[in-house]
């Protein structure tokens, strides 16, 4: 099985302008990864930044984590989409749970933390 970027979406700003680079240094990107020719896809977020605000990340607020965080020249729809259709091209598992699980080495898996409920039936 393999999957496929379906979308990409932020909270903060509004991508589907035309404008490809935005004029921030940090955004929070969800991307919309669902297997390849196939219905239903499911969140994986990433960080994106710039390397100076990478650099600022340990600023009076203490540090933030660098997981899930993708460090950018600039913040780049184009350069965004191209780094994750390159990391999911070779990407090949046996089911979906297994595929999901390792996309989330880059990106925060919405079910990543999920547990059913004892007795919830999966």
């Amino acid at each position: 099985m393999k999957a496929e970027l379906k979308g990409i979406h932020s909270p903060d700003a509004d991508l589907t302008d035309s404008a490809d680079v935005l004029s921030v240094d940090t955004l929070l990107v969800q991307l919309m990864i669902g297997p390849q020719d196939a219905p239903g896809e499911e969140s994986f977020d990433i960080v994106v930044c710039t390397p100076e605000r990478h650099a600022r990340a340990g600023d009076a607020r203490g540090p933030e984590p660098d997981e899930y965080t993708l460090v950018l020249d600039r913040i780049d729809l184009a350069l965004i989409r191209r780094y994750i259709e390159n990391f999911l091209r070779d990407l090949e598992r046996p089911t979906w749970e297994e595929l999901a699980t390792e996309i989330s080495r880059i990106g925060k898996w919405e079910f990543q933390d999920y547990r059913p409920h004892p007795g919830e039936v999966e």
